[in-house]
């Protein structure tokens, strides 16, 4: 168990050492923050799309 915990501890300082495994953390943190914000918009705007959809549901 303590070699697996060594081994781990040893992949992520490598990891955190790489230029680019920096780089692709930095863009998937992005990636997370931008779908968060996408969320959080569809979620304020999702009930103004329900009535508005069901005015011309009703219209119809």
């Amino acid at each position: 168990m303590k070699n697996i915990i060594q081994l781990i501890k040893f992949r992520t300082q490598t990891l955190i050492h790489e230029e680019k495994a920096v780089t692709a953390v930095e863009y998937g943190l992005i990636a997370a923050a931008t779908a968060v914000a996408i969320i959080v918009a569809l979620g304020s705007i999702k009930t103004s799309l329900a009535s508005i959809f069901q005015s011309i549901a009703t219209a119809l």
